[in-house]
């Protein structure tokens, strides 16, 4: 029997190999997963020593390739190269703690990856996944810098020689040339605004903040709209969080897919037409109404395959007969105590760990099978002495 735990293993950084494994790195915990559909069997590969040990989205975007998981970071200080054949891991350092800068990703050739800011900054970079380094690419938003700056700038489209990128909760756009670095900017054709941007190619695809619809654009110019929910006057504005019903869309080796909630069906665009499969909602494991379940996409062998965000269920859809897979994958036991020994034997005591990055039920149960005494008494509050007491077969 594969062995779980109560930690769900969640992602928001994988890529597929070539044999159509899955790699991810966990969004709670300093972890790399190796993930095979077919058996649905979860491994535990290997931790990134430069970061650390217990930190949520340390990276958000996985690349692939000859051999290699290229890992963008978030709030990981380097990218990371990790090698599959030797296990070896290669740390290119990009960000400094007072200087946090995260980025899209747009890969535009085999080995070449354009990181664009997310948050307002002057400078973009050119990852060569080949050696391994990269160029940086100084540029200003001239006269347009008053609608970026305080934005989130957002998007993994590629047209051509172009990236695009939406100026989130505006209906603003624009494109950045990869050679020229010129950048021209765009007004969307309705008043609503955009969240983020996709792209087959040949169209882009701005998604509504009211997680209603998405635009069809050829470059600058308005085509049409594909309504996923009735429209309603709501959708002039973005709405909170909670509310929507699709968080995003992606584009899937041609099959633009639209990243649902919960408790509404999938929809994708798919051989000229819109396709929808219902979810059984119950067999998805701690997704609440309130958080996205799913951020990773994936096309293998005829099948989209949506990776946990906020669940603990991969979700498998078969794009011929649209019939539904779940696999509850989490964190097993023996791996996640491991990463607590980690932790509690670096020298450094100033690791804080936050409700929302570990529970105190999963730290407790971790903490069994730790040599006693398994804390130490620094600055404790009078809650935290109870802890601690307890923790050290003081107190009952």
């Amino acid at each position: 029997m594969r062995e779980t735990s109560p930690y769900p293993l969640t992602t928001q950084c994988a890529c597929m190999d070539d044999e159509g494994r899955i790699w991810m790195v966990s969004n709670m915990v300093n972890g790399l997963f190796c993930l095979d559909p077919d058996t649905g069997k979860t491994e535990y590969v290997t931790s990134f020593e430069r970061e650390p040990l217990f930190c949520g989205s340390l990276y958000t975007k996985a690349f692939w390739y000859k051999g290699k998981v290229i890992c963008i970071p978030c709030l990981a200080k380097n990218i990371a190269f990790y090698d599959t054949v030797t296990g070896e891991i290669r740390y290119l350092p990009i960000r400094s703690e007072e200087y946090l800068v995260y980025f899209n990703a747009v890969s535009f050739a085999e080995e070449k990856v354009l990181l664009f800011p997310v948050i307002y900054s002057s400078f973009a970079y050119i990852l060569d996944l080949e050696r391994e380094s990269y160029d940086s690419i100084p540029f200003t938003y001239g006269e347009n810098s008053h609608q970026a700056e305080g934005r989130i700038v957002q998007g993994e489209a590629l047209c051509g020689e172009k990236a695009y990128f939406v100026i989130r909760d505006t209906n603003r756009f624009f494109s950045f040339d990869i050679k020229t670095h010129i950048m021209d900017f765009f007004q969307g054709a309705d008043h609503h605004p955009f969240v983020t941007m996709t792209s087959d190619g040949r169209y882009l695809y701005p998604f509504s903040a009211d997680g209603r619809s998405y635009d069809i654009y050829d470059g600058g110019t308005y085509i049409t709209t594909r309504q996923l929910l009735p429209e309603k006057e709501a959708g002039k504005a973005a709405v909170p969080y909670e509310q929507l019903k699709y968080i995003a869309c992606s584009c899937v080796e041609g099959a633009i897919v639209n990243m649902p909630m919960r408790n509404v069906k999938l929809q994708f665009f798919a051989d000229g037409c819109m396709k929808n499969c219902v979810l059984d909602w119950k067999q998805i494991r701690m997704a609440d109404a309130k958080i996205q379940a799913f951020a990773v996409c994936f096309q293998r062998r005829g099948k989209l395959i949506l990776l946990p965000y906020h669940s603990s269920t991969v979700v498998e859809v078969d794009l011929g007969d649209a019939s539904v897979r779940y696999l509850d994958i989490s964190i097993c036991s023996s791996v996640l105590n491991g990463l607590f020994k980690k932790l509690w034997e670096q020298p450094e005591h100033n690791i804080q760990l936050k409700e929302e990055s570990c529970s105190l039920q999963r730290y407790l149960d971790a903490l069994e099978d730790m040599p006693s005494p398994r804390t130490e008494q620094d600055v404790l509050q009078t809650n935290g002495s109870r802890i601690y007491n307890i923790l050290n077969g003081q107190e009952g």
